[in-house]
């Protein structure tokens, strides 16, 4: 997905400056550049916040406390499953739910693991080269 949204995004940034200079399609082309450099700023921007606020989030939180922080997940699991969906290894242990935050432009991800209380046990930070 990362791959694809960025070269999407770059793509239509690139085709709207070309518009640009074509009279008929001027209007189109800063339409499509304003909106594909706005996105780009807000995924880069919640990445930066992601990575930001992480280190501030300690074993034993609340899952209450990490939304407020982090806000909604991606996506919440059971702990069957992980990063790019499948488990190699066991579940951190006392593990009931993950939370996850994904990045669109990169391919990094942050694992949020709680037990049956609601506290958090484990967490980790993805990356894929």
């Amino acid at each position: 997905m990362n791959l694809r949204v960025t070269a999407a995004l770059v793509g239509i940034l690139v085709l709207g400056g070309a518009f640009i200079f074509w009279k008929r399609l001027r209007l189109l082309g800063s339409i499509l550049s304003v909106g594909a450099a706005a996105l780009l700023g807000f995924f880069t921007y919640q990445v930066i916040q992601f990575g930001r606020i992480d280190p501030k989030i300690e074993i034993g939180t609340s899952r209450q406390n990490v939304l407020v922080l982090q806000g909604r997940p991606t996506a919440t699991t059971d702990c069957k499953a992980t990063y790019g969906g499948y488990r190699l290894e066991a579940p951190a242990p006392g593990c009931a739910e993950i939370l996850w935050y994904y990045s669109v432009l990169t391919p990094e991800a942050w694992e949020y693991v709680f037990d049956s209380n609601g506290k958090l046990v484990h967490k980790y930070y993805w990356q894929s080269p």
